[in-house]
C-alpha cells in the first residue's frame, strides 16, 4: 500500500479517477516530482497518505477536481513540500491543504471554490483571502451602506507562529489600478475586523509623479476591533499625490496580521469612496 499511484513529470490528466487502498502511510495519489502538470475533470480519494503531494518545482493546473470529496484521504488532500505555483478553477477539496516551504509557496489561486459560481479563494502559508457575498440587515459581515455585494475576508490562522511574513514578503490581499488625472486623490477603504490591528493592515501604492518619476508610497492606520457584523466604521485613507494624467496608479492591499483563532477575520469593502 506504501505506493505512488501516479508520478508524472509534466503532462496533461484529463477524465480519470485515482483512488487509493486507503492504507499506507506513503500512499500518495499523485506525486509531483517538478514540471508543468495540468489535472482536469478527475477525482483522488481515499489514499492512505496525501491525495496529491508536489516535492519539486511545480507549475500546476487543476480544472474540476474533486480531492478527497468521494472519499476521504488519510491524511491531507494536497501537501506542498517544494515551491508550487497553483491556478485552479471549479477545484473542491476535504480536509486540507498542508504547506511545508512556507515562504516559497507563492498561493493557491482558486476560482468557483468547490464548483460555486462567484466563489474565489486563494490559500497561502499562513491562510486564506476568500470572496464573501454580504445583504443588509444580516449576515457576518453585513454589508456596508453603499458597498459592494461582496468584501474580502482575511483568515490568517494556519499553525506558523513566528513564520508570519515582513511587511516585503506579504501576500497581495488584492490589487486596484486606477487612472490619475493630474490631481492629488483620496481613496477610503473600510474595514471591518475582528482583532484590533495596528499596522498589519496597509496598502503599498505605486504611481507616476507629475515629472515623469515612478514612486512608492504605503497608507495605514489604526483599525480598532468591531462592534458588532454591521460596524463598517473603520477604514484606511489612500492620498496620493499628483500623478501624471492618464499614468496608472497601482494600489495593493496587504496584510501580515496572524492569529491562531479561526474567528480573528478581517473584512474589506473593495468599493472604495472617493474623498
Amino acid at each position: 500500500s506504501n505506493v505512488v499511484i501516479l508520478r508524472p513529470v509534466s503532462m496533461i490528466i484529463e477524465k480519470c479517477t485515482i483512488e487509493g487502498s486507503g492504507s499506507g502511510s506513503s500512499q500518495n495519489g499523485l506525486y509531483l516530482g517538478g514540471g508543468v502538470i495540468t489535472v482536469k475533470y478527475c477525482a483522488i480519494y481515499n489514499c492512505g497518505d496525501n491525495g496529491l503531494s508536489s516535492i519539486g518545482f511545480t507549475i500546476l493546473r487543476l480544472e474540476y477536481v474533486n480531492n478527497g470529496v468521494e472519499q476521504a484521504n488519510g491524511d491531507n488532500d494536497f501537501y506542498f513540500y517544494a515551491p508550487t505555483s497553483v491556478t485552479a478553477k471549479g477545484l473542491n477539496y476535504n480536509s486540507g491543504v498542508l504547506i511545508g516551504s512556507y515562504y516559497l509557496f507563492p498561493g493557491m489561486y482558486i476560482e468557483d471554490f468547490a464548483h460555486t459560481e462567484g466563489a474565489h479563494k486563494v490559500i497561502h502559508y499562513i491562510g486564506t483571502i476568500s470572496k464573501t457575498d454580504v445583504v443588509v440587515g444580516s449576515g457576518d459581515p453585513e454589508k456596508r451602506t453603499g458597498g459592494s455585494d461582496s468584501v474580502v475576508e482575511i483568515l490568517y490562522n494556519q499553525n506558523v507562529t513566528g513564520k508570519q511574513p515582513i511587511a516585503e514578503l506579504a501576500p497581495t490581499v488584492f490589487p486596484r489600478v486606477l487612472v490619475a488625472d493630474g490631481t492629488e486623490r483620496t481613496f477610503r477603504f473600510f474595514v471591518q475586523s475582528v482583532p484590533a490591528l495596528t499596522t498589519e493592515l496597509w496598502f503599498d501604492v505605486s504611481y507616476v509623479d507629475l515629472a515623469g518619476h515612478p514612486c512608492t508610497m504605503t497608507a495605514t492606520g489604526a483599525i480598532s476591533a468591531r462592534s458588532n457584523a454591521a460596524d463598517w466604521t473603520n477604514y484606511i485613507d489612500v492620498t496620493v499625490p499628483a500623478a501624471l494624467s492618464e499614468s496608472n496608479i497601482h494600489i495593493d492591499c496587504k496584510s501580515n496580521y496572524y492569529s491562531s483563532s479561526s474567528t480573528n477575520k478581517i473584512y474589506i469593502d473593495p468599493k472604495f469612496e472617493e474623498q
